[in-house]
């Protein structure tokens, strides 16, 4: 997907009992950030899935809000405490690598 100056590259699918032994994230995202400069574009956008490649492969992190409502206002209540502990960028080791990870709180 493109918008902008902006390259998108989301939900790209692999059966990994085969591409990490291949290395196919790596060859699939290098072709696609070629073909993007080739094209003009300026900055490569992909989906928060994944993050070991993008760690090795010097992505920085784009903080996202997630915003839940349950139609209940106890649910809300509740979700509202216990949402933070919920989140999974808490408990992913590889996340916390990334020399941007704070920005994320």
């Amino acid at each position: 997907m493109v918008q902008g100056d902006s390259l998108y590259a989301e939900y790209v699918g692999f059966d990994y009992a085969v591409a990490l032994d291949l290395h196919l994230y790596h060859y699939i995202v290098r072709d696609m950030i070629n073909w993007g400069i080739c094209q003009g574009y300026k900055w490569f956008r992909s989906s928060g899935l994944n993050y070991d490649p993008k760690l090795h492969m010097r992505h920085r992190l784009d903080p996202i809000d997630l915003y839940v409502r349950h139609t209940s206002t106890v649910a809300n209540v509740i979700l509202k405490v216990a949402l933070p502990w919920m989140v999974p960028v808490r408990y992913d080791a590889t996340l916390k690598l990334f020399p941007d990870y704070e920005t994320l709180w």
